[in-house]
């Protein structure tokens, strides 16, 4: 997500030496390409390279690490202005039962898909949902959102054949405030253009309703000129927010930079893949901090915790942690989650400077090679991985490994490698308190530097 504005932005940082004379202006040539290939629009970029040169004109930085942090910190506050500082939620009457959430847009944006994740969302925020599908018009729509409510444990409005739009909508009401739904998710038919006769029917569909959200799920990957469309809807149709969808593709980010200067809606979530966990709020300072290279620490933490299982769970695992005695159980339980999370390519998007990581990273491809290392670890009995010396001084237990996992005895080697390299990290997390929160963790991955944007350590990256 944001993998190119956030690369181009990053190389740019880390290849300043000075911004003093003719390289300021050449710096604020090369970040105004940037955000202009990122689809920003021209008046904006350049109220964004006004605002720079004003506060970069005159700084005395020498070292590459100050300018190249300096000048991450000045853009940051910039796209921060952009796209809005306050994060916006859903919102909720407790007298209202149900409050209805409708969901608009083109077709192919990924509505139906998004009504479950929305769904999830609220019931993990403690709000019971029921889901109901208008869309008669494409073939098996309300079929599909019926079969991802039910595979996923929400209720939805049963289908009923030959039925209006408008009836469906009455009925989903009416069962809604009967079951005492917290919120009732409608899904509306996409449309490909501003017919008069569908949105005629989106309006009556509204007047039924009287949702307490009307939100626009648009398609990130269309870019700046789906924002026009979303205009016009909301001139016919008042919108309250904005849903953007396909987040993991090759955006270039143009609905995001631009959504709350051309539009006037802030983003609520986003979706960042298929899977009904790929769904997030809407964080403006995160998302700021991803777009010029800064990561998203905060983020990956609080989705490793999710992993773990709650209080209990995290407990047990700080206090394996704790104790220094880390084995290859514990090793499985890391890569599973970390596939859990995405793998470590999707990880690895939310540390600071993702695109040079990767970059090192290409040269250890056995790193994101989790399904061979819990192969691995599968192929070994209980007693070895509980005991890793075993493994390590026993040539015939690696040779048994290898045939039982298809692996080479480099792999093997690699992996034994990997647990004392997570038993290092152990000992620096005791070292800083033994706590899995954002600050801790990414002290650990800046060598105890600091954290975030504040004080962000280049060093090993500008060398």
């Amino acid at each position: 997500m944001f993998e190119s504005i956030s690369n181009k932005l990053t190389n740019l940082f880390i290849s300043v030496n000075t911004l003093e004379g003719e390289k300021l202006e050449e710096v604020l040539s090369q970040i105004r390409v940037v955000l202009f290939e990122a689809d920003v629009s021209m008046g904006v970029v350049k109220n964004i390279i006004d605002d720079l040169r004003k506060e970069l004109l005159g700084q005395k930085l020498s070292k590459k690490i100050e300018i190249a942090d300096f000048l991450m910190k000045s853009l940051y506050e910039k796209i921060l202005d952009l796209i809005g500082k306050n994060k916006s939620s859903i919102a909720f009457d407790p007298a209202k039962k149900p409050n209805v959430i409708m969901l608009v847009g083109l077709q192919g944006a990924g509505k139906t898909t998004t009504a479950t994740k929305l769904a999830k969302i609220l019931k993990e925020g403690g709000k019971s949902c029921i889901l109901a599908s208008t869309d008669i018009y494409r073939p098996a729509a309300q079929q599909q959102l019926e079969t991802n409510a039910k595979n996923n444990g929400f209720k939805s409005v049963e289908i009923v054949a030959g039925q209006s739009p408008l009836d469906i909508t009455k009925r989903a009401v009416k069962e809604a405030a009967a079951n005492g739904s917290d919120y009732l998710i409608i899904d509306t038919a996409g449309r490909n253009e501003l017919n008069k006769e569908l949105m005629s029917e989106l309006e009556s569909i509204k007047k039924i309703a009287n949702p307490i959200e009307t939100i626009f799920v648009v398609d990130a990957m269309i870019g700046r000129k789906s924002l026009d469309i979303i205009s016009a809807f909301n001139q016919i149709l008042p919108l309250t927010g904005l849903i953007a969808t396909r987040m993991d593709g090759d955006s270039r980010g143009g609905v995001v930079l631009n959504a709350k200067s051309i539009t006037g809606l802030n983003i609520k979530f986003f979706s960042n893949g298929e899977k009904i966990d790929d769904f997030e709020a809407f964080n403006p300072e995160r998302i700021a901090s991803r777009i010029v290279g800064g990561g998203d620490i905060e983020t990956i933490v609080e989705k490793v915790n999710k992993q773990m299982g709650g209080e209990d769970a995290q407990k047990k695992i700080e206090d394996k942690i704790k104790s220094g005695k880390i084995d290859f159980n514990d090793l499985l339980i890391q890569f599973e989650m970390m596939d859990k999370l995405g793998g470590m390519d999707k990880i690895l998007g939310f540390l600071p400077f993702a695109g040079k990581i990767k970059e090192m990273m290409a040269n250890r491809p056995e790193m994101a090679d989790m399904p061979k290392q819990i192969a691995i670890i599968k192929s070994m009995t209980p007693k070895e991985r509980k005991t890793p010396d075993l493994i390590r001084n026993s040539a015939s237990r690696r040779m048994r490994i290898t045939k039982g996992s298809g692996t080479k005895l480099a792999d093997i080697n690699r992996l034994v490698k990997k647990l004392d390299e997570a038993k290092l990290a152990a000992k620096k997390m005791n070292q800083l308190g033994g706590n899995f929160d954002a600050a801790t963790i990414s002290k650990m991955m800046k060598g105890f530097d600091g954290s975030g944007l504040n004080d962000v350590d280049l060093s090993k990256l500008l060398g």
